[in-house]
């Protein structure tokens, strides 16, 4: 089954379509995910939205984190002596957002790099 546009039904591997359809009809989305959305519709991209998403998701683990060490070093400064598990319970939270970090930084580089391909692709299928 071949994919067509979705106003005059012209096939998406024509010339036609190149011509006639595309950003006129149908779009890429900003991040040339491999997606050809409607006038209109561009900010319903599926792949888009699950970045967003998970990004938020990660954010949200992020901060939770840090409001569990931050919790826990107010209270070892109001107690003094916040025992030995309480110490090991920080460390582990510390090291837990710590390798958050260094996720997401990696995360978002392969993101980027990964942007720069489909643009890469999509120029050369628009020159084709």
């Amino acid at each position: 089954m071949a994919h067509t546009c979705g106003v005059c039904y012209s096939k998406t591997t024509s010339e036609k379509f190149k011509r006639t359809c595309f950003n006129k009809h149908e779009f890429v989305c900003d991040r040339f995910h491999k997606t050809l959305l409607r006038a209109g519709k561009q900010d319903h991209c599926s792949a888009c939205v699950m970045e967003r998403e998970m990004e938020e998701k990660r954010r949200v683990e992020m901060k939770n984190t840090l409001d569990v060490i931050e919790g826990l070093e107010a209270a070892a400064d109001q107690g003094g002596c916040c025992g030995n598990r309480k110490a090991v319970e920080l460390r582990n939270h510390r090291a837990k957002y710590n390798t958050l970090t260094v996720n997401l930084f990696e995360i978002r580089a392969n993101t980027e790099r990964e942007l720069q391909e489909r643009k890469e692709g999509f120029l050369l299928w628009k020159a084709s």
